[in-house]
């Protein structure tokens, strides 16, 4: 969104056209800011929390600005283990089956010191009884979200700036 200046040689317009080239670098980064997180919150959210198979952890996916944009978040150990699965069925993501112990064994599975091996094991339920697992595949669903954002993401920022978004108004007006 380039325009043209007249400008004189002299000490006060190369002042200004300073001042302007200055905040037009700032409304370029502010755009940039905004429209990294119009596509998190536009593309890589909502596929997230499509993805992800656990509705707790769904629920806890959010935005949150950064120095250089914004970035697609979830905290806490559970959403590692529906990122990339847990247990013996999480290790083969489903395939081979959880019985296939020749498979695991030469894949290196081995006991690991919480009771987690080829026969599965036993997890206390709210309600004081037990069940049974050999884990759980992982959903991916950070990684498809990421995905999405590559794919999807330039088309997102171009629609923002050219709508006259927050972002495009910015970027093309200096101050």
């Amino acid at each position: 969104m380039a325009r043209r200046r007249r400008v004189g040689l002299n000490a006060r317009d190369l002042a200004e056209l300073s001042r302007e080239i200055h905040a037009e670098a700032r409304g370029v980064r502010s755009g940039m800011r905004e429209g990294a997180r119009a596509v998190c919150e536009r593309v890589g959210l909502p596929v997230a929390q499509a993805e992800c198979t656990s509705t707790t952890v769904a629920a806890a996916i959010r935005v949150e600005d950064t120095e250089r944009g914004a970035a697609l978040v979830v905290d806490g150990e559970r959403a590692s283990y529906e990122e990339f699965g847990v247990g013996i069925v999480g290790l083969f993501n489903g395939f081979p089956t959880p019985m296939d112990a020749e498979t695991a064994l030469a894949s290196n599975y081995v006991l690991d010191g919480m009771g987690h091996d080829l026969e599965g094991w036993w997890y206390p339920v709210g309600d004081g009884t037990y069940r049974h697992t050999w884990g759980r595949p992982g959903s991916g669903f950070m990684a498809k979200a990421a995905e999405a954002m590559r794919r999807d993401g330039a088309s997102v920022m171009m629609a923002e700036i050219a709508s006259g978004g927050r972002a495009g108004i910015r970027a093309s007006q200096p101050g």
